[in-house]
């Protein structure tokens, strides 16, 4: 479930066709599994005849470690390949906050509303805002009433 959960995720980012792995345990065993998601939106999930490690014997636990170090290579893959459709997120994320600032910006002038917000007179910065190197929130001025 991890598995797809991360693809779905990679998939809001603008990133299919790209393996997610995940390792399911029992006592001193482990399997590998992996899910990926087609350019057709389709999830697939690999947990039949996967590659199992037996993480008490040495041998073994070589062949693991070497399949981390194979993720680390991959690792390094997904980064320039989020680096690639970075740019078009950064445009679509900003608008969605902004978007969403506002409409707490609005809620937050009901006094029904469970998120108190910065008014509307106050001049200061938007509680959240894109630049190009980092995403930050500030959350400082929110609150919630229960």
């Amino acid at each position: 479930m991890y598995c797809v959960s991360a693809v779905r995720f990679l998939d809001v980012l603008g990133i299919r066709e790209w393996p997610v792995y995940g390792l399911v345990t029992k006592g001193k065993e482990g399997a590998v599994t992996m899910a990926c998601m087609s350019e057709a939106k389709r999830i697939y999930v690999f947990e039949r005849n996967v590659q199992k490690f037996d993480l008490t014997e040495i041998l073994q636990v070589y062949h693991f470690a070497t399949f981390l170090l194979r993720l680390k290579e991959k690792q390094k893959q997904l980064v320039e390949r989020f680096k690639e459709v970075r740019p078009r997120n950064d445009e679509e994320l900003g608008r969605k906050l902004q978007q969403w600032t506002m409409e707490q910006a609005n809620n937050s002038a009901s006094p029904s509303s469970g998120v108190v917000g910065a008014s509307a007179t106050t001049k200061s910065k938007s509680p959240a805002s894109v630049d190009s190197d980092k995403l930050s929130l500030d959350v400082s001025r929110l609150s919630i009433r229960y």
